[in-house]
């Protein structure tokens, strides 16, 4: 039994994606099949409603999976429209002079109109009580209830009123079938509703009575749903709020004693910081600032420091320009105390980028044998996560202009729209997008990834961004980044326990994607039975 289903299974259903509204449009349609409010052999049957209203009964018939006292009808002898039209801006006016004037659903509230124009010269004039369609462009099949003496309506809109139903019945009648007037819209160059597609719409109709038991019912089930996504909007903005002060903390400067405090708040809290897959992004960002920071893995006092690893990359750049392999490069400033943001554990040091990693600029043009190599554009890496997507071959992609020539081992970094935080490291040679930069690196590659994935790189390499519609990273920028470097022995401990820990994030994320698609499928469920008819309540 649905019944039974939306007992046990409240807060499944709840957390899924959009179930407000699911819950709405199933309170709806329970509502218009007669299964919100049970049935009263008292009341007198929609029939005689037809009856007195001069309608013939054969209009309306009933059927054996309708209930008792209901009736089918096409809406046509029911209703009266009103067909909105156009007045010239030169007509209207948006300081109260003449009656409301609406162009259309941008001028609805969530159930009474929001006025804003008024005109003396109206064309087509709804009066109170009146349902308001929208029957043109893209708000179509949307609601409201003119809630005035009259107003006009433009073309994008028409009233519906009825002397025989009750309003408040008509207007949820017909949001019930909103997705019903969005599909008639389907494949229109500008969607639209027509007269005939109010007219001829099969209802139900239920006994006037009743119609008034399903309006308060819906009124009182609506309210709830109201306070319900209110609560659950300020539980998620309190969630949010706690989960981001919670982890943000760890990340901030502080003494040992202070870190290990908020440490163990947030392993003591983790089922309320992370409930959603959004969450677990913040998780992986802490981590990799956590990282970068020195505060992932425990110093050994015993390891060689970074400034050792530093000279030999230096001694070993000397070599090679002796040698004429490489160019000597533009001599950089040191890293500055002012431009330290955090002090940095023992035995590390401050460096830019362009002193740990060489930017390999080898384009060649993509024939012969490197038609069958793989070929690596930004759209082949996941934003934030430096996975790499599926990819084709130089020739599967028709590719022409020239490209960068990459070996395995190389770290591939999107320069275009930098804020997207494109970066992999890949363990085959290819063919890159010269919006790409192949890195080499002369420390462990796997570690200047991460570190090219943490927002303390990500901010500084957007701070030049001037927010042009391409917005780039040129190499100048690029080889001046600050980079914390640890030694090389913590490098490794580090890679290490950042890949155990995003291998657990991943894991989470699918649990908790694979929970709330249940939710949805669930919901779904439930509404596409009520829908068809089949549930019992």
């Amino acid at each position: 039994m649905i019944q039974k289903i939306l007992n046990e299974q409240f807060d499944t259903l709840l957390d899924a994606p959009e179930s407000i509204p699911k819950m709405r449009e199933m309170i709806l349609q329970l509502a218009v099949m007669g299964k919100l409010v049970p049935q009263d052999p008292n009341d007198e049957p929609a029939s005689e409603l037809l009856f007195r209203a001069g309608i013939s009964a054969s209009n309306g018939k009933p059927t054996e999976s309708m209930q008792p006292g209901w009736m089918c009808i096409t809406l046509e002898p029911l209703i009266q429209l009103v067909s909105g039209q156009h007045i010239l801006h030169t007509d209207y006016n948006d300081h109260g002079v003449g009656i409301p004037y609406l162009t259309g659903p941008a001028d609805f509230g969530d159930r009474f109109p929001i006025v804003t124009k008024w005109t003396e010269r109206p064309k087509a004039v709804a009066v109170a009580d009146d349902v308001l369609v929208t029957v043109k462009g893209a708000g179509l099949g949307k609601l409201n209830i003119v809630n005035v003496q009259t107003l006009a309506i433009s073309r994008q809109l028409m009233a519906v009123r009825s002397q025989f139903l009750e309003k408040m019945f008509l207007f949820y009648l017909l949001k019930s079938h909103y997705n019903h007037f969005q599909a008639s819209g389907v494949g229109i160059a500008i969607p639209g509703l027509s007269r005939s597609d109010l007219l001829e719409l099969d209802v139900r109709l239920p006994p006037l009575a009743e119609q008034k038991r399903i309006v308060e019912k819906v009124d009182r089930l609506m309210a709830f749903l109201d306070e319900l996504e209110a609560r659950q909007k300020e539980r998620d903005r309190v969630q949010v709020a706690f989960s981001g002060a919670a982890l943000s903390k760890l990340t901030e400067v502080q003494e040992p004693p202070q870190f290990a405090i908020n440490l163990n708040r947030v392993k003591g809290h983790f089922d309320l910081i992370v409930k959603t897959p959004a969450d677990v992004k913040k998780v992986r960002e802490t981590i990799l600032q956590l990282a970068v920071m020195g505060k992932l893995v425990p110093q050994d006092a015993n390891d060689e420091p970074a400034s050792e690893l530093l000279k030999r990359i230096a001694k070993e750049k000397e070599t090679l320009i002796a040698e004429g392999k490489i160019k000597r490069p533009k001599e950089l400033p040191p890293v500055g105390d002012e431009e330290k943001p955090f002090a940095l554990p023992p035995g590390w040091e401050w460096v830019r980028f362009d002193f740990i990693a060489d930017i390999e600029t080898n384009l060649i043009a993509p024939v012969g044998k490197y038609r069958l190599f793989p070929h690596i554009a930004p759209n082949h890496i996941e934003k934030d996560t430096g996975k790499l997507l599926e990819y084709s071959t130089v020739a599967d992609d028709d590719v022409r202009s020239g490209k960068h020539l990459f070996q395995a081992g190389r770290i591939l970094y999107s320069k275009i729209r930098p804020n997207l935080n494109k970066v992999v490291i890949v363990d085959f040679p290819g063919l890159c997008s010269a919006d790409m930069y192949p890195v080499f690196t002369r420390i462990v590659p796997k570690f200047l990834h991460r570190l090219m994935l943490s927002n303390i790189f990500l901010s500084q390499v957007v701070r030049e961004d001037n927010r042009i519609a391409m917005p780039k990273v040129n190499q100048e920028q690029l080889s001046v980044v600050q980079l914390p470097l640890p030694p090389l022995a913590e490098q490794k401990r580090i890679v290490e326990k950042v890949d155990r820990l995003m291998t657990l994030c991943d894991e989470l994320e699918a649990k908790l994607t694979k929970s709330r698609e249940e939710g949805a499928r669930l919901l779904e469920a439930v509404v596409s039975r009520i829908a068809g008819g089949v549930s019992q309540l």
